[in-house]
């Protein structure tokens, strides 16, 4: 597992969130008030990008809406499929600073 910078703890308000370029993936970091949450930034309804407005992530291109709490689709909320659930990402918190902790996928034809 490798620790990766994303930036400071205190740059993400409670209610907000800050997105992130890493890895060659886009993530966002969701300040819930009790804690934060990270999520790989990509709707499962088409692909687009995510935005906090209050209690959910909402999809720019159609609206899909997930809670930022579980990252699960919010029901009649348009886009985003019934039941489907945004990829989380593992975060750690130092001081102020908030790193992923990312762990790259093993191929499934991997030998090792």
């Amino acid at each position: 597992m490798e620790k990766i910078p994303l930036g400071k703890v205190s740059e993400i308000a409670a209610g907000r969130a800050k997105s992130y370029r890493a890895m060659g993936k886009d993530l966002i970091v969701v300040n819930t008030g009790d804690g934060l949450r990270g999520y790989v930034n990509f709707c499962t309804h088409m692909g687009g990008k995510l935005r906090c407005t209050g209690d959910v992530l909402e999809c720019d291109w159609h609206g899909g809406q997930f809670d930022c709490k579980t990252g699960v689709a919010v029901p009649d909320a348009g886009g985003a499929p019934e039941g489907s659930e945004l990829e989380k990402i593992e975060i750690a918190v130092e001081g102020d600073d908030l790193f992923w902790l990312y762990a790259p996928k093993k191929s499934p034809w991997a030998l090792d």
